[in-house]
């Protein structure tokens, strides 16, 4: 917090001028009517030093609720000023500083009012959001004495930031699912929602299952089958060996992994799946492209160029989330702050953001080994990647050939700005059509300048077709 007295309005300084001119003529001239006319603007100087600045003591807060939000939504901020002093303050003023990028829709950042000690003044507005984290700004107070000629001018530091995002409802999973109950639906029949197929009667049918239509219709009895929703095992692989960017204030390949996967992973949790994260690190066999679009000179190319960095092994549950989180700020440098918060030293308590485990060796054969050992036959793998290089395309092809179901979410950072950047989004383009066409690969093509659930849904629709 930082404090500066405010200049002086002036508007006393023609009193002030008056009477020493009185003073003066009045002594010249020996003329007592001048002098006593002197008096008047004694009497301003007077109350303008009464008036002068107090030294205010004053408690500030600010609320933002919601804090997170998804396009078009409100946020109401709460801004309260209190006295906490012994002084009675003739005149305080507030302004609170909302972020640029949004407008107030409802309310006013500005407030006036004289407080006695412990009484309060609140700013309260409306905000309409929009994609993206957005960071307010200081709140500032200015305090005018009685005179209202001169105030105190205060600076609130006031860290806060409201996020939005647009819904992502889930990723729609294949039918590889484990015995619980969940919100995957596959194609057994059973007990269920959905309408699956008829039977033949058992004796152990309960008679809610019964076909009575079709019983009553033939004389034959039937039982009704539905469509059984299980939950899933899945292990979240996020490729966080690439640093670049489609442009210096874009986020890096490595972010856009990190904030896919915790929305992913949040999505699926949320329906009751248990979700586990990889972080893999190493050299990329993608040529390092700078802030400007150019390219520098490629990394090496080999199997031995990816490792595992950290491994949190599957869960369920809001804890698990923050596990994730906490996994990806630890080893991959990516502070993912949205919906439902960041991580901080406050989730400590939540547990380690890895588990020990014995690193495996290192490229894709040897990490794929790794996790197998790790895994159930029946979990499924979401692979967070920019698809920059063959080790992604040989990270699918291996996991799918030992009979586990991969969804590929990428995001796009490649561009056609350069006439170097433009070959790499070509390349890119070919590793999506080859997975998807060849491969038959689940794959949400994400571009960051579209909403991840948007992306998302316009894939689920693919698949379905």
């Amino acid at each position: 917090m930082t404090e500066t007295a405010t200049d002086s309005r002036g508007r006393w300084q023609a009193g002030v001028a008056l009477a020493l001119g009185a003073v003066v003529a009045g002594v010249a001239f020996a003329s007592t009517a001048l002098f006593f006319s002197a008096l008047v603007g004694l009497v301003y100087s007077g109350y303008t030093l009464l008036g002068s600045p107090p030294d205010p003591r004053l408690h500030v807060t600010r609320a933002v609720e919601p804090r997170a939000t998804t396009p078009g939504e409100r946020t109401t901020v709460t801004t309260t000023v209190e006295s906490v002093g012994d002084e009675v303050l003739a005149d305080v003023r507030v302004h609170d500083q909302p972020p640029a990028e949004l407008q107030v829709v409802s309310g006013a950042t500005r407030a006036a009012a004289s407080l006695a000690p412990g009484e309060t003044l609140t700013v309260e507005y409306e905000l309409e959001t929009r994609r993206g984290t957005h960071e307010f700004g200081d709140v500032t107070t200015v305090v005018y004495g009685l005179s209202g000629d001169a105030g105190r001018r205060t600076v609130h530091e006031q860290a806060a930031s409201v996020s939005c995002f647009a819904p992502f409802d889930a990723l729609k999973l294949a039918p590889q699912t484990g015995p619980g109950t969940g919100q995957v639906e596959t194609d057994t029949g059973g007990i269920g929602l959905e309408f699956f197929a008829t039977r033949e009667y058992r004796s152990s049918d309960p008679s809610s299952r019964i076909d009575w239509n079709r019983y009553a219709a033939t004389g034959e009895l039937s039982t009704v089958t539905y469509r059984e929703s299980h939950a899933a095992t899945v292990v979240l692989l996020v490729d966080g060996r690439h640093r670049v960017r489609r442009a210096g204030d874009e986020p890096t390949a490595a972010a856009l992994c990190g904030y896919a996967a915790v929305r992913a992973g949040e999505a699926l949790l949320d329906d009751h799946n248990s979700v586990g994260a990889v972080a893999l690190g190493g050299e990329s066999d993608h040529p390092a492209v700078e802030v400007d679009g150019s390219i520098s000179s490629p990394s090496r190319d080999g199997d031995d160029a990816v490792t595992v960095l950290g491994y949190c092994r599957p869960d369920r549950g809001r804890e698990q989330s923050l596990r994730i989180r906490s996994l990806l700020a630890a080893e991959l440098d990516v502070e993912v702050s949205d919906v439902g918060g960041g991580v901080s030293g406050s989730d400590a308590a939540v547990g380690s953001s890895t588990d020990s485990y014995v690193e495996p060796t290192p490229g894709t054969s040897g990490v794929v080994d790794w996790l197998r050992e790790r895994l159930d036959d029946h979990a499924q793998v979401v692979f967070v990647s920019p698809l920059l290089d063959r080790e992604a395309v040989r990270f699918v092809t291996r996991l799918e050939s030992v009979g586990h179901t991969v969804t590929v979410v990428s995001p796009q950072v490649t561009t056609t700005a350069r006439p170097g950047t433009t070959v790499s989004h070509l390349r890119r383009a070919l590793r999506v059509r080859s997975l998807r066409r060849d491969q038959q690969v689940r794959l949400v093509d994400w571009s960051p300048d579209d909403p991840l659930g948007t992306a998302a849904r316009r894939a689920h629709a693919g698949w379905e077709q």
